[in-house]
């Protein structure tokens, strides 16, 4: 960040410095690495920021005039811009750029569409045969999880690209023998409610005090309480749309949950992580599908590296204040294939109300970008 730059009477002084039992069967339903900024990046994705001069100022000799000029917001170097919000034509825009851009390791297709139309975008990092799912944004207002996930592919994209290590990875090994499948946004439409401000499909309880902070998607359905998993024992805010908690008319009545679980049912994904926000914890086993082989070794590798405490197990499908493993797209994804299913939460309690801005994106208490941005690679390294 660049500090504020004073004019000092007398002596001028410029500064210039940076700146987520037994089991019962569900409802049935149907760099250290230097960013290389190539020539061939979108030049309308890359930003400069340049230090601005104060012009010389007579001072008055009984007050004096202090100068300054507002702290620009940070830049982005290459295609992704992780310090601005993610809007789901910006989102399109750059998958399809990593795409142009690294065409021998990402390919992009749809899963699906929103009620609105929208694409559910899917990357595909990798060539290898052993495949894991990442997701982010599944509640509305998550969407600095998007910025996250795309930053991490085009990183490791350039690594690949141009076989050079990324930290201690070796990139290149670890993408020809796995393939990440990324969903950057599960919920676009609810991305655009909160960064867009566009309205939802329907009436939703809460919109309009709370569509800044809404968790749902655009039919007002909380998609981490829509999944087929104990969904009938959900109890709280059951009766109609709201901007969170409601779990849907239906087990997995929603195109993105349905999306989701056709992505899962299609590959044979050795484990799942679903990006959150709040609270720096692993939810990693629920006692509606007990131990899972592996769990708690993939739940202590991402400990390990980020410091984030292993919650213990979730013992109830729903607690007073909805939470529970009822519902939810990890605790299905355990049910539905016996893999591990991660729900990480990354932002430290206590920093602020959510949405959390881009614009702190590298902050140690926000993304803590420093050593996160690791973490999709050391569960890879066997």
């Amino acid at each position: 960040m660049k500090k504020k730059m004073l004019l000092i009477p007398l002596v001028m002084v410029l500064i210039l410095n940076t700146a987520c039992g037994k089991a019962k069967p569900p409802a049935k339903t149907i760099g250290q690495t230097a960013r290389h900024a190539t020539s061939q990046a979108q030049s309308t994705n890359k930003a400069t920021s340049q230090a601005s001069t104060a012009p010389l100022v007579t001072q008055n000799t009984v007050k004096p005039t202090v100068i300054s000029t507002p702290t620009p917001a940070p830049q982005s170097s290459g295609i992704v811009n992780v310090f601005k919000e993610y809007t789901t034509a910006q989102l399109r825009k750059d998958a399809d750029a990593l795409a142009g851009l690294y065409p021998d390791v990402i390919k992009t297709q749809s899963i699906g569409t929103t009620t609105k139309g929208n694409d559910i975008i899917l990357l595909k990092l990798g060539k290898g045969d052993k495949k894991v799912l990442m997701i982010g944004e599944m509640h509305a207002r998550e969407n600095i999880t998007s910025s996250y996930l795309m930053r991490v592919i085009e990183e490791y994209a350039s690594a690949y690209t141009n076989n050079i290590k990324y930290g201690k990875y070796d990139v290149k090994n670890l993408l020809d023998e796995n393939t990440i499948y990324f969903v950057p946004v599960s919920n676009p439409d609810g991305l655009d409610i909160v960064t867009n401000n566009i309205k939802p499909n329907i009436t939703v309880v809460g919109y309009d005090e709370f569509w800044s902070t809404l968790k749902a998607n655009g039919n007002g359905v909380d998609l981490n309480a829509n999944f087929p998993f104990y969904w009938d024992e959900i109890n709280i805010m059951r009766d109609r749309p709201r901007s969170e908690l409601y779990r849907g008319p239906s087990a997995g009545s929603e195109n993105e949950t349905q999306a989701l679980m056709n992505l899962c049912f299609n590959n044979n994904f050795e484990f799942m992580l679903s990006f959150h926000i709040r609270g720096r914890v692993l939810y990693w086993r629920d006692a509606g599908n007990g131990i899972l082989p592996g769990d708690e070794k993939l739940a202590n590798t991402i400990s390990v590296l980020t410091g984030y405490a292993k919650q213990s197990s979730t013992l109830v499908p729903e607690t007073d204040s909805g939470g529970g493993y009822a519902g939810g797209f990890e605790n299905w994804f355990r049910f539905a294939t016996k893999k591990p299913g991660i729900c990480i939460e990354m932002i430290k309690g206590g920093t602020g109300s959510e949405p959390y801005k881009n614009t702190d994106f590298e902050n140690a208490n926000i993304m803590n970008w420093a050593v996160t941005k690791y973490l999709a690679l050391e569960v890879l390294v066997d």
